[in-house]
């Protein structure tokens, strides 16, 4: 091989490897772009909860996020999200390179659509659909079908604490102190049991971790408040210190309604330099193949 030979194979490499890398370039603008539009819609769908939430709750109630403790939830792994993780890279991947023809990666476009929507329509009400969107249980609570909510915790009647702590948030939400008393009282002697250690009792307590542990603290800040006024329990003291300084819904509406649409902004400029990258990209291969 002469000179000439190799440097022309040499040249030959270094400009596969750059079409390459920039092939991966283009993969990687476009997945992280459609992310991050993703990012900054959901987002903007959380705080607008958040805004209607706060403008129709009703007078008293105590404005709380609702919240399914782990053992109301379905324990099987939610395969869909995965499938259409997996469908958009290649749709992107195919859209991207060249390597599937059009047609094909729209098809992989639209299966992952309905795989999404059949999730979001079909799920069951305890689970989270896709891009953890509300369940059909937050969307009850969220809509006022408290009747509807305590009917599928009550199909858990092994789950005492746990549908206790269901209905307590109801009647947080109502400003049904009643009903608070009857389903957070005992809630608070198992959380302060279990933070006390009163009984020392490792197998107690491990009962009690299953039963209380994955409670979320200010729901039980907020029924302790209810019931006596001021925390008296080291949960509701604990998180009474901490909240001092938090900072007000109207501020955090801004804040993460700000980091939204920075977010669908980034998505929106990502996807236009997709196409653009993905253009020059074909460009190329037009003019290997001429």
């Amino acid at each position: 091989m002469n000179v000439g030979a190799a440097a022309t194979l040499g040249e030959g490499e270094a400009l596969a490897r750059r079409i390459r890398w920039l092939r991966w370039r283009t993969i990687g603008v476009g997945i992280t772009g459609a992310l991050a539009a993703l990012a900054g819609l959901l987002m903007l769908s959380s705080v607008l909860g958040d805004v209607y939430r706060e403008l129709f709750r009703g007078s008293g109630a105590v404005r709380l996020a609702f919240h399914l403790p782990p053992a109301l939830q379905p324990e099987r792994m939610n395969l869909l999200p995965w499938l259409c993780l997996g469908l958009a890279v290649v749709g992107t991947w195919g859209m991207s390179t060249g390597r599937i023809r059009r047609r094909y990666c729209l098809v992989a476009y639209a299966l992952m659509a309905m795989t999404a929507a059949a999730d979001i329509l079909f799920a069951p009400p305890l689970r989270q659909p896709i891009f953890h969107l509300p369940s059909g249980i937050e969307r009850m609570f969220n809509d006022g079908r408290y009747t509807e909510v305590e009917r599928l915790v009550d199909d858990f009647p092994q789950q005492a604490a746990a549908v206790n702590y269901v209905k307590a948030q109801i009647g947080l939400r109502t400003g049904d102190r009643r009903m608070v008393e009857k389903h957070g009282a005992p809630l608070l002697t198992m959380v302060d049991t279990f933070v006390y250690r009163v009984h020392d009792d490792p197998a107690e307590q491990t009962v009690l971790a299953e039963q209380v542990g994955a409670f979320r603290a200010d729901v039980i800040h907020a029924i302790d408040r209810t019931l006596h006024g001021v925390p008296v329990t080291q949960v509701g003291l604990t998180v009474e210190r901490q909240s001092a300084g938090r900072l007000g819904i109207w501020v955090h509406v801004a804040v993460f309604g700000l980091a939204g649409a920075i977010a669908l902004l980034t998505g929106v400029a990502l996807t236009w330099v997709w196409r653009r990258m993905r253009a020059n990209l074909l460009h190329i291969d037009d003019l290997q193949h001429a």
